[in-house]
């Protein structure tokens, strides 16, 4: 069947079925995180061995490369298409489009309270696509008009856009600072200041009481000055001092070859100040858990000036696919909101410990013994962090045989045990716990190994007379008191995401020499006092 059609109304159809080729793409790929539970309870019908996700992609590709040759062939060769045109090649692909991008939708909406993860990861692909729909419109489309036809403009447009292609593939250009900077306490006397480049480079902190009294610091190991890498951490000392101003720089390395160094430019923050909270009386702290990626609590919770530092308490992104997910959605909000100015903590959760880039977490932030578990003391704070690892067992086919949670649970239970020795723990006045997966919650597969674990956690923080333990992971806000031998200690459990954001609840705890107060807050600035503990 023939018929001629306007040429405007054929090119609409084409760029109609074009553009839902690339929405079904853009789906599949931010719902990546979702895809092995997906194949898990699915079966592909006549191939049990192929997963559904490979199959869809297939189809979905398949669509796209369709309707692409059928745009490349309307804009070279129109007079095959054109006149007369086939229906069948408007029809069909129009049809097709519209099923695979019904059925995309419908798995949009099956994903209820996690489509916020789905459109946080459909931002990630969207730059990349943009400049290769430009460059492609560029080479296929723009011939058709009249200023393109001059040969100068069009082929100087082409090179311009390889160029800027290339840049960003390349990654040109001065030096800048991606993240930060960023404060972490490593102890009553040093501070770790933390910011990340979008090349390699030089670290170096400049701080002091004063501008006219600065000091420089740069790291170094085994007698090399640490460099020529994106991200940097520089401890300072802060022992004299009640407060301090600082600032980062860092110089652009372009080349290394033996003992020559071609040096490009060097970038600076703003000046920044840090209070020392060592020896302070009264501190008011925030934890955040199951963030999600959501950086509208960071800006809701972390602008003002109210509070001292914050706990990070797990679950912050979603999966680490690589260290730009560390930078992009953990540090730049944080150095954002925070202004480089207030201290944060950091606990792992079980999404910090997925994705390909998730063994580089420790190289982007400062653990004070550089481990995910460790101690620190703030006034008359001693706390412990410890990291609960996964929600799953070991031999779970998701971790594909490279986790070991297990020993590395039975690892911080022996190190749990030497706290009871050390000086801060015998002469703080309140001990607390910051530990991601609540002590109470047990998985229903292999619940057995979870429960031993946090039995044993549980009977020594029993013995250490923890005053509240910090948790997450259930994204439901809740106290729960334990009053008989298994807990003796309150956990004290965040809010997470849901379909309204504006539902989330941080924890606001403030504490002073005689009691701490614990609340709850909501997006609204509504402040509810949950628990107290009271001290002679």
């Amino acid at each position: 069947m023939e018929s001629k059609l306007p040429k405007t109304l054929i090119i609409s159809f084409f760029t109609f079925t074009l553009t839902l080729s690339i929405y079904n793409i853009l789906i599949f790929l931010s719902m990546r995180p979702f895809w092995y539970f997906i194949d898990r309870d699915t079966k592909t019908p006549f191939i049990n061995q192929l997963p559904f996700s490979t199959l869809l992609f297939s189809i979905y590709t398949g669509y796209f490369i369709y309707s692409l040759i059928l745009f490349i062939l309307l804009i070279n060769k129109p007079k095959k298409i054109i006149n007369p045109v086939s229906i069948s090649n408007i029809v069909i692909p129009i049809i097709l489009g519209v099923l695979l991008s019904s059925f995309s939708t419908y798995l949009f909406s099956r994903m209820e309270g996690s489509q916020y993860l789905v459109t946080s990861y459909l931002k990630s692909p969207t730059p990349y696509l943009f400049i290769i729909v430009l460059f492609f419109i560029l080479i296929f489309f723009s011939p058709t008009l009249k200023i393109c036809q001059i040969p100068i403009f069009y082929y100087s447009a082409i090179v311009v856009a390889l160029i800027l292609i290339l840049m960003k593939i390349m990654n040109f250009g001065n030096v800048k600072i991606t993240s930060g900077p960023n404060v972490q306490v490593i102890d009553k006397d040093r501070i770790a200041i933390i910011w990340t480049t979008d090349k390699n480079s030089t670290a170096t902190v400049e701080y002091g009481p004063d501008i006219a009294h600065l000091k420089k610091a740069s790291m170094s190991s085994n007698g090399l000055i640490n460099a020529n890498t994106k991200y940097h951490k520089v401890v300072i000392p802060i022992s004299n001092n009640n407060l301090i101003i600082y600032r980062v720089s860092s110089t652009n390395i372009k080349h290394i070859y033996q003992n020559n160094v071609n040096y490009g430019n060097t970038v600076f923050s703003s000046f920044k100040k840090y209070s020392n909270l060592s020896s302070k009386d009264k501190l008011i702290f925030y934890t955040l858990n199951d963030v999600h990626e959501n950086k509208n609590i960071y800006e809701k919770f972390l602008p003002n000036d109210d509070y001292d530092f914050v706990v990070l308490n797990g679950d912050i992104i979603n999966t680490i696919d690589s260290t730009s997910d560390i930078v992009d959605k953990i540090l730049s909000p944080l150095s954002v909101t925070t202004n480089g100015e207030k201290p944060f903590y950091f606990v792992r959760g079980n999404h910090e410990t997925r994705g390909g880039a998730a063994r580089e977490l420790s190289n982007y932030i400062a653990l004070p013994n550089n481990n995910h578990y460790y101690t620190f003391s703030l006034g008359p704070i001693f706390a412990v962090v410890l990291d609960s690892g996964e929600d799953k067992l070991d031999s779970h086919q998701e971790y594909s045989g490279l986790v070991d949670f297990e020993n590395y649970r039975k690892l911080q239970t022996k190190w749990l045990k030497s706290i009871y020795d050390s000086d801060a723990y015998k002469n703080a006045k309140y001990r607390i716990v910051f530990v991601h997966i609540p002590l109470d919650e047990y998985s229903n597969a292999g619940a057995a190994v979870f429960k031993t674990y946090q039995k044993n956690w549980c009977d020594i923080l029993n013995k250490m007379k923890i005053d509240a333990v910090f948790a997450g992971h259930t994204h439901v806000p809740a106290v729960v008191k334990h009053d008989n031998k298994e807990f003796t200690f309150p956990l004290i459990l965040g809010g997470g995401p849901t379909e309204n954001q504006d539902k989330y609840i941080a924890i606001r705890t403030e504490v002073t020499e005689s009691e701490m107060r614990i609340s709850f807050v909501r997006f609204d600035g509504t402040v509810t006092a949950v628990y107290t503990i009271r001290k002679d």
